[in-house]
């Protein structure tokens, strides 16, 4: 299989992972990238990057360029039989992290969501 060929499937791989969750994607014009949202309407950009040589730094610029402002953004990436990984900036793993320590909570203590909006 060509390098580009790899590259292609891995980038159908991740987008079925999403829509496979739940997301709706799309994919955009450059290659590797994924426009994808959420159940509950969040935006993401994402860059999926197939390749045995690593080169992280180079396609987090590609990936901070290519990202419109504002939009959350990730990195996909891969290498030949080894499991993938996904690189986003700390502020925007912390943020979801409480989001989902809060949701976890609220959870856990029988709150309705109808209860806490009122």
């Amino acid at each position: 299989m060509s390098t580009h060929s790899k590259g292609v499937a891995f980038e159908r791989e991740v987008a079925r992972a999403f829509e496979d969750a739940g997301f709706e994607v799309r994919g955009l014009e450059s290659g590797g990238d994924h426009f994808i949202v959420g159940r509950d309407g969040m935006a993401m950009h994402g860059e999926s990057k197939r390749h045995e040589r690593m080169r992280l730094p180079e396609w987090l610029k590609q990936q901070e360029r290519d990202c419109p402002a504002g939009m959350r953004r990730f990195l996909v990436f891969r290498q030949s039989r080894q499991p993938a990984y996904v690189v986003e900036p700390l502020a925007q793993f912390v943020e979801r992290e409480a989001r989902l320590a809060v949701a976890q909570f609220i959870c856990a203590c029988g709150y309705d969501r109808a209860e806490l909006e009122s």
